[in-house]
């Protein structure tokens, strides 16, 4: 791979998941960067009408770019509070007709690990991703998150499926 320019102002990766690199960018986000992860959401339409998407900037843990450093995935941690315990509410945007299944949970354990050893005031229990579209809430996709380290915990007041994954 040869490096592009926004790759190089990353530093090193923390992980590779086939033709891509996934760098750790919690809290160091510079304007270059701010910009390219603006854009993917915009023309992805990744984001919830009304909402300040540069807000969300401050949330972002970890991006993975390809080959050329182009930016094929953001992940986001917020803090919540989930059954009397903090844990960090986890999203996960990959550019659509990607093609590479196994990125979404090489960008899951790149947050869990970056995450747990950030020094929090107070330390979260895990990560929690509330599965709030229909189409993720398949038999797949809940093996899949099983396989990966997620245990279910429960539904929201919608309907939406719960699953955790603990720091240990």
């Amino acid at each position: 791979m040869s490096p592009d320019p926004l790759n190089r102002a990353l530093g090193e990766p923390s992980a590779r998941c086939g033709d891509f690199l996934i760098y750790p960018v919690y809290r160091r986000i510079g304007s270059d960067l701010a910009e390219r992860i603006l854009a993917l959401w915009a023309s992805h339409r990744a984001l919830p009408e009304g909402g300040d998407p540069r807000r969300r900037l401050a949330h972002v843990v970890s991006v993975a770019a390809d080959a050329a450093g182009e930016l094929v995935a953001v992940n986001s941690a917020v803090p919540v509070r989930l059954f009397d315990r903090p844990y960090l509410s986890y999203r996960l945007f990959i550019r659509p007709h990607l093609g590479a299944p196994e990125l979404k949970f090489a960008m899951s354990r790149s947050a869990h690990e970056l995450l747990r050893d950030y020094p929090w005031d107070e330390r979260p229990a895990g990560l929690a991703m509330i599965l709030q579209t229909p189409r993720l809430r398949s038999a797949a996709v809940r093996d899949q998150l099983l396989l990966h380290g997620f245990r279910p915990a429960g539904m929201t007041r919608r309907r939406a499926p719960i699953y955790l994954y603990d720091y240990g």
